[in-house]
């Protein structure tokens, strides 16, 4: 079990499934400081416990369904057959059985679904569907395969934006290659029946009785879900998801059209406000002509005031002057009238002389 807060991913780590060569490639990004790694004991279930290996219906025991929920979740899986071999040649190295022991004497002894399911010793040999149904629900975002990890490793590094080289997948030496030949018909009769739900959850051909006749339990249409890394539940999601982007492209198409409106109607703006530019323009032309008539007006005003004021002058020095001319000539007839008198006064004394 591998997480990134960082890359927002969980790893499931489902055992023989090229799990041990994804989890070190994913070594540099792990926020869990290899929590999950060891066993540990378990107070709920009363057993240990396998934490590199954590079915989902037990996530929220050890504080990883919210990380599950909400971010990308995935897995691999194998083909049940091969992976069980695999399965078999790890507990053979790790427990130290002899080479000569059977295989099939192995599998009608131990192979049980008790010990397969809560035995963390058997716990490479568990049914791979634990790993990502909980309640009959997948809990994965992505389950890739095995047999072409290249192609959904490639995947998985899109989606993760990064570039993760995986390295080469681990395979433990000392063990023997096997193939369906060293299987009895009752081991896989007991193996078809053990992971029937494997088979059909991920796709994978079961052999019948006689190992020579292959059943398909999916249609052609599921294994191109599966191909895609899809589960049954997922297929759903994807409809809601294809649903959901055509309602987004008609938004879209309709912001667009709105924006365009949008465009439309700044350019107009962009016009009316040029035009009010101008008018304002020529407003303020027009007030700046009709401050400057006002101050010539006032001018005018003040012109007219002081030749008001030098009328006044001129009508107050007329009237002074006429007041002084009357005098004057008041005086003047005063004098005239005395020499008047005086000059008849000697006309009447020359008179008397020449008498």
């Amino acid at each position: 079990m591998v997480y990134s807060d960082s890359l927002k991913f969980v790893f499931l780590h489902n055992p023989k499934s090229a799990g041990s060569s994804i989890r070190k490639a994913l070594e540099p990004y792990d926020d869990s400081n290899g929590r999950y790694w060891h066993c540990t004991y378990s107070r709920q279930h009363a057993r240990l416990v396998d934490q590199a290996h954590i079915c989902a219906s037990e996530l929220a025991e050890h504080g990883l369904l919210d990380k599950v929920s909400n971010y990308f979740t995935f897995g691999f899986v194998r083909d049940p057959y091969t992976r069980f071999l695999s399965a078999w040649d790890e507990h053979r190295f790790q427990h130290r059985l002899s080479d000569q022991t059977d295989i099939n004497e192995w599998i009608r002894t131990h192979l049980t679904p008790a010990n397969i399911r809560y035995d963390w010793r058997y716990i490479h040999f568990c049914p791979q569907h634990f790993f990502f149904y909980s309640g009959g629900k997948s809990v994965a975002d992505f389950i890739g395969r095995f047999e072409h990890i290249d192609d959904s490793w490639f995947a998985i590094q899109k989606l993760l934006g990064r570039s993760i080289p995986l390295g080469t997948v681990n395979i433990k030496g000392g063990t023997e290659v096997r193939s369906l030949d060293s299987l009895s018909a009752d081991s896989i009769r007991l193996i078809n029946e053990l992971y029937d739900r494997d088979f059909s959850l991920f796709g994978y051909p079961k052999y019948v009785d006689n190992a020579s006749t292959v059943v398909g339990h999916e249609p052609a249409s599921y294994a191109q879900e599966v191909r895609s890394g899809l589960l049954p539940e997922r297929i759903a999601i994807k409809s809601m998801l294809e649903q959901n982007g055509a309602e987004l492209a008609e938004r879209e198409r309709a912001l667009e059209t709105l924006r365009n409106q949008l465009e439309e109607s700044q350019t107009t703006l962009a016009r009316v406000r040029t035009e009010l530019d101008a008018s304002n323009a020529r407003l303020a032309e027009m007030h700046s002509q009709v401050e400057c008539t006002e101050a010539q007006l006032e001018a005018t005003r003040a012109d007219a005031a002081a030749h008001a004021q030098s009328l006044q002058t001129a009508q107050l020095t007329a009237a002074q002057n006429a007041t002084a001319f009357a005098e004057t000539k008041s005086e003047l007839d005063r004098v005239m009238r005395s020499n008047s008198m005086r000059y008849t006064s000697w006309l009447r004394k020359i008179s008397h002389v020449f008498r």
